[in-house]
């Protein structure tokens, strides 16, 4: 009897310790599972949202001959990649897949406005700098009190993320396209 005990004791503890392990595991899965669903969630903190203001870092001046067609291209090239988002949110798809493709095509249209912006303030002055600087940071509170005035209509609805995001993509682009537009007239070769 006393062998029973001992080889059961012995069962339960080998099983506990690879238990531990099992259950640290399944801890860093569930942990790594919720990172991605955290990050493919569309978030309303600021902190999470993409970089809307344009970076102010120093970078070597662009010559330019070439910006004005190097810029048009990238539009080219993420005009093309938001289409397979467009047809995502306007497709028949569950609402989570639409409002991950808002999010993505916003988060598209963010990403190309700093690289716009990129181009410009590297081949212009200071003082026109400041100049676009201050006009940039009106448009961010516009477009930002657009995007909630939008999403309110919708409060609490599965589909708020998408009416906020697809107007956040809307007016970056349009943003995006008026940036350009400096480009050229700063950068024209």
């Amino acid at each position: 009897m006393k062998k029973y005990y001992l080889v059961l004791l012995g069962l339960v503890a080998v099983l506990s310790l690879g238990g531990c392990g099992a259950k640290k595991e399944a801890k860093e899965s569930k942990e790594s599972e919720t990172k991605v669903e955290e990050s493919e969630e569309p978030s309303e903190e600021p902190s999470e949202e993409p970089s809307e203001e344009p970076s102010e870092e120093p970078s070597e001046k662009p010559q330019n001959s070439g910006v004005v067609s190097s810029v048009e291209q990238e539009l080219k090239d993420t005009e093309e990649k938001a289409k397979e988002y467009e047809d995502i949110i306007n497709g028949d798809y569950p609402q989570l897949d639409m409002n991950f493709a808002a999010r993505d095509l916003y988060e598209l249209w963010d990403k190309e406005l700093n690289q716009v912006w990129k181009q410009l303030v590297a081949g212009i002055d200071e003082t026109t700098k400041e100049t676009y600087l201050k006009e940039q940071r009106a448009w961010i509170k516009e477009k930002e009190a657009a995007m909630e005035k939008e999403a309110k209509a919708y409060e609490g609805g599965s589909i708020a993320p998408l009416v906020e995001y697809k107007k956040g993509a809307e007016l970056t682009k349009k943003r995006v396209y008026e940036l350009f537009d400096y480009v050229k007239k700063e950068l024209g070769e």
